[in-house]
């Protein structure tokens, strides 16, 4: 059996972003949310066949945003315009992981707007 895991993207408000892995990231963000006053919301999250692919992505990310860190596993959110640019640099790496949109849950903000890789979107920074 393949267990499903998750490179997730929770946002405080509209501030920073925690990028982490989690089996299920919804039942992450409630348990950050119970040591956070901020609102915190699950923006994203992308799909992986293992642990270990999860796990290295995250790394990756976390790498590819060093100057961004704010501390630990906390980011500010000029990741998330970084991340869209990147996506549409790298397709293959960060689409061929999921279906366009199937990463994104609900919360509509900004941000989440902004990170939306279909392959439909058009649009330029």
């Amino acid at each position: 059996m393949v267990e499903t895991y998750y490179v997730y993207f929770i946002q405080k408000g509209y501030g920073s972003v925690k990028i982490g892995v989690a089996k299920n990231p919804e039942a992450r963000l409630k348990i950050l949310q119970t040591g956070n006053h901020g609102e915190l919301h699950l923006i994203a999250k992308l799909p992986f066949k293992s642990r270990p692919e999860a796990y290295t992505m995250e790394k990756e990310l976390h790498k590819r945003f060093e100057k961004f860190k704010l501390t630990g596993e906390w980011f500010r959110k000029r990741i998330l315009k970084e991340f869209k640019h990147r996506a549409k640099i790298f397709p293959q790496i960060f689409r061929s992981q999921f279906e366009p949109g199937e990463c994104f849950n609900s919360y509509n903000t900004r941000e989440a707007r902004a990170l939306h890789l279909s392959s439909e979107s058009t649009n330029s920074d």
